[in-house]
């Protein structure tokens, strides 16, 4: 059909988003990580808006700061995953994940889906 709108698209913030955003906060870093995982300003915008909205970061003097809750947040969610040492800074990629293989399974990727 000409002319018509498309559908809006949703979009569902990740745990591990909303893990590496509150880590880039958390260590002033940048957000060159979220652009490389395909995010647009746009999307990474909205995203922190919705981290405001749940009280996990609040701006002071112009700053976005993590707050208690947000803290929490990246405990437990270090907890969880049984992160020590550079583990809990680094974010894992979920793009690059495959599916568990059979002890004698052979895995040949496709050069096209490869995400390095």
């Amino acid at each position: 059909m000409e002319g018509s709108i498309p559908p809006l698209r949703i979009l569902i913030m990740e745990k591990t988003t909303r893990r590496k955003i509150l880590l880039i906060l958390l260590n002033q870093g940048s957000i060159v990580e979220l652009i490389k995982d395909g995010y647009t300003y746009g999307q990474i915008a909205t995203m922190i808006n919705e981290l405001v909205a749940e009280e996990f970061i609040i701006e002071i003097e112009d700053e976005l700061v993590l707050t208690a809750k947000g803290e929490g947040i990246l405990i437990e969610s270090n907890g969880k995953g049984n992160f020590k040492g550079i583990e809990q800074w680094i974010v894992p990629d979920e793009k690059s994940r495959s599916q568990k293989l059979e002890e004698n399974e052979l895995y040949l990727p496709n050069r096209n889906e490869l995400h390095f």
